[in-house]
């Protein structure tokens, strides 16, 4: 051999033997690529070769070449040519002995006794399904050792192979020797197509006509994530929180369940999308589906494990996003417009009200379980994540939840939007959550499960009544003001009580009270009676929307003593029962006075 050229070496065959496929293995061969539902399937199986070899790198090529250089008539870009395709797979990985090729390879075509599926390794399999292509010929070049060979395979399945120059890995070329243009952009559109889907999160790096199609190992579009890895099952995985359901069962990175909108397996929530590989998953032969065996198994409970770690995972990206908003304005995000209209409830931002969401129905659930277990805080259900900056103030502040938790009873407060009466509790020190829908639930749900009270409303506490002046009163509305102002006035109530009149509240009431000083606030220009005599003394203001003042003045028509003395008994426990409110209601109208915020109080809906 030492005398032959190098030529007439590589040219020279290394096994004289034809392997010619008998008809018990033919059949077996055709058993195996009906397996395979879509031709392009076989790119996938090499993929999966080629990652078994360990290469770095992994690149699919179509060169075709026209039999005619000269265009034709209608025919501008070549499309109704004929030519000669090769499809070109080539790895950079361990490669093959020539013993090895013998095992996977040759003796699939030898026999139906070696050809038994049960039998065959995994290269064989991707080898075989290549043919599902209905190529002229397929030729495979490999080194390993001191094995350096090529082997070609017609489209009769009958093999040769030859001595070939060394190299690094394993190639694959499957020869088309009669396809139009057309017919070539159609096979390479849908190779494409199952290559990207398939195997877009293989590690090694995939290249399609020199376009990388490689994809983090992650799920798109998830407002929240957790990634886990087992290194003693090989299970790793992706859980999120998601617009819609998804999931993906892989092996080794390679696709081999996919579903859209439905609920992933063991899990039984809406919302949720999982990714999940495991070298151990098995499935039918032609990768269609997962077997549904112990390994399954012990993936279903490596997702239901992993979820947990989910509301962590909501938490982080709730603080990251008010932070991230308190960055881009130079202040906490503020859910509102400065015109003092409230932004409505839509237009609030989707993926903040779908964290908060899950955030409140799992942080009840993780509660709950814990009080079974008698431990009954909320902070320790939720660890470091109660310390998450995640409540923005007006004062310009972030709390958290153990803020919120520690704070004083009716300490905080909270606004939708940013007006007079807010500008008044910032003065004195107060703190002003801006709340949107989402925090409010957070609030009303959470809170109340703690046995926290919640935070106040601010226009709730503090909002002032409208007055309805006399000249607005139906006749029977004046004459029953004089019978309560005069019932007031022969009685002990004349110390505490000045004026008695009508008029409106934002809250389901039926008597407020309001401080004589601040009466111009409200817009009341009457003159006082006497000199300073209603000065220190409240106001007695009836809710004309009341369906018990209503009935009230009714009454009086035909009862006056009963209805007088039904009001005043309403008055005296309204009173007894709201005099923190009372207290809380003076001071804010007393800063309004003389802050020139008088018109607050008056003003229309639009002005607010």
């Amino acid at each position: 051999m030492g005398g032959e050229n190098k030529m007439a070496r590589l040219g020279r065959k290394l096994d004289t033997k034809v392997f010619a496929v008998e008809t018990n293995a033919r059949q077996t061969l055709e058993y195996l690529l009906n397996q395979f539902e879509e031709p392009e399937m076989c790119y996938r199986e090499l993929v999966q070769n080629s990652l078994d070899a360990e290469s770095p790198r992994i690149d699919i090529n179509f060169e075709f070449t026209p039999h005619e250089t000269e265009e034709k008539d209608g025919d501008p870009f070549g499309y109704y040519k004929k030519g000669k395709l090769v499809i070109k797979f080539e790895d950079y990985g361990t490669g093959m002995t020539i013993a090895e090729q013998e095992e996977y390879l040759t003796k699939l075509f030898a026999s139906s006794k070696e050809g038994d599926t049960s039998k065959i390794g995994r290269f064989g399999i991707g080898f075989v399904s290549i043919f599902k292509l209905n190529p002229d010929e397929v030729i495979v070049e490999s080194s390993k050792q001191d094995d350096n060979w090529k082997l070609v395979i017609d489209k009769n399945f009958s093999s040769k192979r030859f001595e070939n120059e060394p190299r690094k890995g394993t190639k694959v070329r499957a020869i088309f020797n009669d396809l139009t243009g057309a017919e070539v952009l159609k096979m390479k559109d849908k190779a494409q197509k199952i290559v990207k889907q398939q195997c877009r999160f293989v590690k090694a790096p995939l290249f399609f006509e020199g376009q990388q199609i490689n994809e983090p190992f992650d799920i798109k579009n998830a407002y929240a994530r957790v990634h886990f890895k087992d290194f003693l099952s090989g299970i790793e995985g992706v859980i999120g929180l998601t617009k819609n359901n998804w999931y993906a069962l892989l092996n080794n990175r390679l696709v081999i369940k996919e579903r859209d909108n439905e609920i992933p397996p063991g899990l039984h929530e809406e919302g949720i999308s999982v990714l999940v590989s495991s070298k151990e998953l098995a499935y039918n032969l032609s990768r269609n589906d997962i077997i549904e065996d112990e390994k399954y198994k012990e993936v279903v409970a490596s997702i239901q494990n992993n979820k947990k770690m989910l509301l962590d995972a909501v938490y982080d990206e709730l603080s990251k996003r008010t932070l991230e908003s308190a960055e881009k304005e130079k202040k906490p995000k503020v859910i509102l417009n400065y015109t003092g209209k409230p932004t409505s409830s839509e237009d609030y931002d989707e993926v903040d009200r779908t964290l908060w969401q899950y955030a409140i129905k799992h942080t009840i659930e993780r509660f709950k379980e814990l009080k079974k277990l008698k431990t009954g805080k909320i902070k320790k259900a939720l660890g470091n994540k109660a310390n998450l900056p995640l409540f923005p103030t007006f004062n310009g502040t972030i709390l958290t939840i153990s803020d919120i938790l520690d704070s004083p009873e009716k300490e905080l407060y909270y606004s939708t939007y940013r007006d007079g009466l807010v500008e008044i509790l910032l003065r004195q020190g107060k703190t002003v959550l801006i709340s949107d829908s989402c925090r409010r639930d957070f609030f009303d749900d959470i809170l109340k499960e703690y046995g926290k009270k919640i935070p106040q409303n601010v226009r709730e506490t503090f909002y002032a009544p409208k007055i309805i002046f006399e000249d607005q009163l139906t006749e029977n509305e004046k004459e029953f003001v004089g019978l309560i102002s005069s019932a007031i006035g022969k009685t002990d109530l004349r110390k505490r009580y000045g004026r008695v009149l009508f008029g409106t509240t934002d809250w389901d009431s039926t008597v407020a009270f309001v401080n004589s000083d601040s009466l111009d606030s409200l817009g009341y220009k009457e003159e006082k009676q006497g000199s300073g005599i209603f000065t220190g003394r409240r106001n007695v203001l009836l809710n004309k929307n009341s369906d018990t003042i209503t009935k009230l003045v009714r009454i009086s028509k035909v009862r006056p003593e009963l209805s007088q003395y039904l009001t005043l008994q309403i008055i005296n426990t309204s009173d007894y029962e709201s005099r923190e409110y009372t207290k809380q209601l003076f001071d804010v109208f007393e800063d309004a006075r003389y802050a020139n915020l008088e018109k607050i109080a008056g003003a229309s809906e639009e002005e607010k």
